[in-house]
This record gives structure tokens, sequence and C-alpha cells, in this order.
């Protein structure tokens, strides 16, 4: 219906969030809490967001030594070299665990990452090594534990314009950035199903807002997630 601009999830309510304000946040994890554009820096979280949540980084491992990760991020396995350097040798790993949990960058500050590193120095590995990580974190899993995977999903740029380099089409079904995920699973007091973070997923995202988007058959949906104290 034309007069409806979105449709919210069911979320918790609380008498009082203890939701922590910061200030002069990266553009990212700030409009993630933002229905449109935000023009101030500004990123409200819950202090407990991520707590009890271990997020499996597959990628090129962590600097798991980095002060911003708080002890939080540790050293899973190595399908590249053996002996394992036990490093991120390219970046990109860190990178994306800082996304998720770090105290400055992370959008949930409180989880902790694993490296399960699939991709060697160059950002490179074979199917073979991908398939093997990702089988790994399976058998990791345990029942009522509450984890993730960094999965594949879009991105958008600082202007709500669609990143060229984005991954889109039917498969891809959200713009949102790491992390988001193990926020929403610590705000549960049981595990839910992937089927059911998926549905929260799209259905409470703000949809339309970003241009340029290459397909008809690409979602033109955009996390959003309030703080939930």
């Amino acid at each position: 219906m034309p007069e409806v601009a979105y449709v919210e999830y069911n979320q918790k309510v609380h008498t009082m969030q203890s939701c922590t304000l910061q200030t002069g946040a990266t553009w990212g994890i700030v409009r993630t809490t933002s229905r449109n554009l935000p023009t101030v820096s500004d990123y409200s979280y819950g202090p407990t967001d991520g707590t009890d949540v271990n997020v499996y980084i597959i990628d090129t491992g962590i600097q798991t030594s980095h002060p911003d990760f708080g002890g939080r991020a540790i050293w899973g396995i190595d399908f590249v070299d053996d002996p394992s350097p036990m490093a991120d040798q390219n970046g990109h790993g860190t990178h994306v665990a800082g996304t998720v949990m770090s105290n400055t960058y992370g959008v949930a500050k409180k989880a902790t990452a694993i490296a399960v590193r699939v991709l060697d120095e160059n950002g490179s590995g074979t199917n073979d090594n991908v398939i093997r990580g990702i089988n790994w974190v399976a058998s990791q899993h345990r029942a009522g534990k509450k984890s993730v995977a960094n999965v594949t999903v879009m991105a958008s740029d600082s202007t709500d314009k669609f990143s060229t380099f984005s991954n889109y089409g039917t498969c891809a079904h959200i713009i949102a950035p790491a992390g988001v995920v193990a926020k929403y699973l610590s705000s549960q007091s049981t595990v839910p199903t992937p089927a059911s973070v998926k549905a929260w997923l799209t259905s409470n995202a703000t949809s339309g807002k970003i241009t340029n988007v290459p397909t008809s058959t690409t979602p033109n949906k955009l996390l959003f997630q309030q703080c939930l104290g």
C-alpha cells in the first residue's frame, strides 16, 4: 500500500533503554540505526550488544592482538599454511572483524571473533579451502550457543549509492555491514532459527533508499536496527 512507508519487526519494548551514544562514529555503523541518511555521526548501541555470541570470520585471518578487539578476537584454524603464521598477512579479515566487534568500529561491540583463515596474504584462496572453512565452522557449533559466520551481503556508500564492488541479484537479500546478526542474537533470550533471523533482517529493513541498484531483481533493502538496550 502506498501509504505504508515500512513495516517494523515486532521487537522487545523496555521501560528504559540503557543505550550508549558513540559520537564521531564511522558512517557505516551510524547508517544502521537511521531510516534516512544521517546528518550526525552518532551511533547508539546497547552495552551488551554481541555478548556471548561467537562470530566466525572466514577470511584472511585476524590480527588478534589488536587493542581495539579488547582480547575478544581469537585464532580458530588455518587452511592455508601449516604451520600457521596465526596472523592476518593481508588485512581484510582484520577489517571485517573490526566492523563486527571492535570497540571503535564494531556493530556488536561485545561479540567474540574467531579467525578461520582460508585466504592467503594476497587475499586469494581455493574453493576447497573455503568449503573446508565453512564445514569446520559448522562442526564447531553447539546446540544452544549463539554463533554466526560472516556472510556475503550487499554494500552501499556514505551517500546511499550502491557500491560498485557489491554483490547483487536474487541471491543477495539485504544491504548491510557485518556484525548485525551478532547484535540481534545477543538481544534474544533463546537462539532463533536461521529462517527467523532472515525474516527479521528483511522485514525490519528500510526499502527504496539506495540509488544505482543495478537490476530490478536486486532487493533495495537497507539494514535497520535500533539500540535494543
